[in-house]
Order: structure tokens, then sequence, then C-alpha cells
């Protein structure tokens, strides 16, 4: 039985969605303010419910939203925001160490996968041991990971070329390979389909593209279909640039 209110296809309509649709970016800046008030783990927590919520939000609210310039922008205005901060905490709170380098690999921290002294300890303060992130920074990462979520949404349901360019700055996911599984399987489906408003009108985001599907393929964190059709398109993209 379809709830009243939504379409047959999950979509929220009418008055219900423009409510929740100006209440989005609110649920942000309340979240932001959170970032600036708590501890970088209780900051984080708050920061990935609230992304999570418009992640989902926007992908039932697509149709209204689509409508409403102004609070898209707002909306992501509060999502890259949040993003900025995060990522700020994740370098004064951690170090700048616990960032890129480890990206999208589920928390490896070097070649050999070792990031401690001979006693066991985290030796360079960055919140990784033994290869893997403690809580804290990983409940950082996990926030980043649903904002790169919603980002994706936004661009896809909405067609903003500018937030598909932030969404695959922001990528690949680092932690939560759940959402990595929805998130990569959305980008490959527009690879595919050469959506311009991802791969850009003259192709000009595909290098990108190719380097994100690349940590994508080389994770044994995500499911096995969408990490084999991740490597299936890079290959593709890869050999079609060499000609």
């Amino acid at each position: 039985m379809v709830p009243a209110g939504a379409a047959s296809n999950g979509a929220i309509m009418g008055p219900g969605a423009a409510v929740l649709a100006d209440l989005l970016p609110a649920i942000l800046t309340a979240a932001h303010g959170r970032l600036c008030a708590d501890s970088a783990a209780g900051a984080g927590a708050v920061v990935e419910r609230a992304a999570l919520v418009v992640a989902v939000a926007v992908k039932h609210c697509s149709g209204v939203l689509a409508e409403q310039t102004e609070v898209v922008s707002h909306l992501v205005e509060a999502l890259v925001q949040a993003q900025q901060h995060l990522r700020a905490l994740v370098e004064t709170t951690y170090g700048a160490g616990a960032q890129h380098d480890k990206r999208g690999t589920g928390g490896a921290a070097s070649d050999d996968g070792s990031d401690e002294d001979e006693d066991g300890d985290d030796d360079d303060g960055d919140g990784i041991r033994d290869g893997h992130m403690g809580p804290g920074l990983e409940v950082l990462h996990f926030a980043l990971d649903n904002i790169t979520s919603a980002l994706g949404n936004v661009a896809v349901l909405l067609q903003r070329s500018d937030v598909a360019a932030l969404w695959l700055a922001s990528l690949p996911i680092q932690v939560d390979f759940a959402e990595g599984d929805w998130t990569y399987k959305l980008l490959c489906e527009q690879v595919e389909a050469q959506n311009p408003t991802v791969v850009g009108g003259d192709g000009h985001m595909i290098p990108r593209i190719i380097e994100v599907l690349s940590a994508a393929a080389e994770t044994d964190k995500l499911d096995d279909e969408v990490r084999l059709r991740a490597e299936q398109i890079r290959d593709r993209l890869a050999q079609a640039m060499s000609h």
C-alpha cells in the first residue's frame, strides 16, 4: 500500500514534500552549529545523521526540490560548509595524514597496512592503528561519506552539474561502504547513460571519474557486483581515452 502523499515510486509528493524541502537546509544548519559546539566525535555523529536525512529526503522529494532553486542552493551550501568543517576537524584533531592518503581504502594506512610502532601504538597520532581507524576518526568519516551521498543525490536527481563536480571531488567513499554500494551504483548508471550532468558536456569529468572508479574497483569493502561494474566501466573509459 502506498502511503498518503507518496507516489508509487516512493517519492513524496504534495504539501508534505514542500515542507520537508524547506526544512532540509535548516537541518544541515543546525547540525553545522553542533560542529562548532561539540567534541569532534559527537559533532560527527550529529552531522552523519543529518546528512543521511538529507540524502534520503532529496531522493524522495526530488520533484518538489527541482522547482525550488533557492532552497537547493542553500542546501548545497550547508552540505559544503559541514563538509569543510568536518575535514578541518579531522586535520586538527588527527593530523593531515588521517585524510586523503587513506581515502577509499577502508582505512589502510600505508603500503604495508601498518601505522603503528613496535609497541603497537598509533605512532603519528592520525587516529589509525594497525591499518584501522579509531572510533573518533571513523565517525567523522562516516559523516563525510553521508554528505558525499547527499551531494550525489542532489547532482543526479536535480540535474545540477555544479553539484556533480562537488560530488566527484568528494569521492571516493572512505568508510561507509554500505552507502558506497549505492553511491558507486548511481555513478556507474550515470556514466553508462553518458549523463552530461555528471560526465560533462564535453566529457571533461571523465579523468576524475576514472580515478574514482579505480578506487572503487581496488577496495574489497564493496559488493562484488558493484566493484566489478566499476572496474569494467573504468577500463572502458581508460581505453577510449587512450585512442
